[in-house]
C-alpha cells in the first residue's frame, strides 16, 4: 500500500514539475505590454517630434556598390575599341598599323556590339 501511495505521489510532482517547467510565465502580449520595444508602431507625437535618424548602410552594400560602377565603368570604357577591334584588320592595304585586329566590318561589329548591351 505505501508503494503505490508513494509511486502516485511521485507521478503527480512529476507532472507538475513538468506543467511547471514547459509552461510560459507570461504571454507574449503581457511580455510586449511591459517591455518598450522598438518594433511598435510610433504615436503620431512621437513620429512628429522624434529626430530621424537612418541607420549604418553595411560595408557588404558598399562593396557591391563600387564592384557595379568599376563594371559599368569597364563596360562604357571599352565599348568603342571593341567597336575598332572587330571591325577593323591588323594592319590596312597600306601597311599601316590600324587600331584593330579581326576585320569583320562595320555591319558585323554594329551587331556584336548591340548583342552585348
Amino acid at each position: 500500500m505505501k508503494s503505490e501511495y508513494t509511486d502516485s505521489t511521485a507521478a503527480a510532482d512529476m507532472a507538475a514539475t513538468k506543467e511547471e517547467h514547459h509552461a510560459p510565465s507570461a504571454s507574449l502580449e503581457e511580455m510586449s505590454e511591459d517591455l518598450d520595444y522598438a518594433g511598435r508602431e510610433p504615436t503620431p507625437e512621437e513620429a512628429a517630434t522624434l529626430r530621424r535618424v537612418a541607420d549604418h548602410i553595411p560595408a557588404s552594400a558598399w562593396l557591391v556598390v563600387v564592384v557595379e560602377f568599376c563594371e559599368r565603368f569597364t563596360y562604357y570604357g571599352l565599348s568603342g575599341p571593341f567597336q575598332n577591334y572587330i571591325q577593323y584588320p591588323y594592319t590596312d592595304e597600306r601597311g599601316a598599323d590600324h587600331p584593330g585586329a579581326i576585320g569583320k566590318g562595320q555591319q558585323t561589329a554594329t551587331a556584336l556590339n548591340y548583342f552585348f548591351q
